[in-house]
């Protein structure tokens, strides 16, 4: 019996072990000709600039995961890249994300349209929300990032409720109520 425990705690432990697994399969889809491609990263960071204006401390694992995915993406190593000179342009798609951008011909990230969903909320937007809206319930957040070399804009879609009454409002991550 002792060993028909053991052995079933031993199994289960593996189970999660291979469950919890944060290597989700990223694919790209490339805007120019519906083409998927398995992502092949890169071991260095050509994008810090890119990195620098997005990450937050406070974000959710699975958007800084694509970002950093999508910094350090060898375009190289996608066959319909051939050193063209116009950009290139790719979706990065996860089950909780997508990261639509165009890179230059080095590699260099010139745009991202990002939208994520299920997001926690950082402290400053948490505060606003609740703050204002003290009676209501949290029912979803979505995260959007607009990102370019000059600018970058952060907007978290977030839906409330209180009793039948819904509503939508979007706060920046300074926590302004746009």
């Amino acid at each position: 019996m002792k060993t028909l425990l053991l052995l079933f705690a031993v199994s289960v432990s593996i189970n999660f072990g291979f469950s919890q697994n944060a290597n989700t399969e990223l694919m790209a889809f490339h805007t120019d000709e519906l083409s998927v491609t398995k992502v092949k990263s890169s071991p260095t960071t050509l994008n810090t600039d890119y990195l620098d204006k997005v990450l937050d401390n406070s974000m959710a694992i699975h958007v800084s995961t694509l970002e950093k995915q999508v910094s350090q993406f060898d375009i190289t190593s996608v066959s319909k890249y051939k050193g063209i000179s116009k950009p290139f342009k790719t979706i990065f798609k996860t089950n909780k994300g997508s990261i639509e951008v165009s890179y230059d011909n080095t590699g260099k990230i010139i745009n991202t349209t990002e939208k994520y969903t299920n997001v926690k909320l950082p402290d400053a937007v948490r505060d606003t929300v609740f703050k204002t809206y003290s009676e209501w319930t949290l029912l979803n957040v979505d995260y959007q990032v607009y990102y370019n070399y000059k600018a970058v804009k952060k907007i978290y879609l977030v839906k409330i409720g209180n009793g039948k009454q819904k509503k939508k409002i979007k706060v920046n991550s300074n926590g302004d109520i746009l």
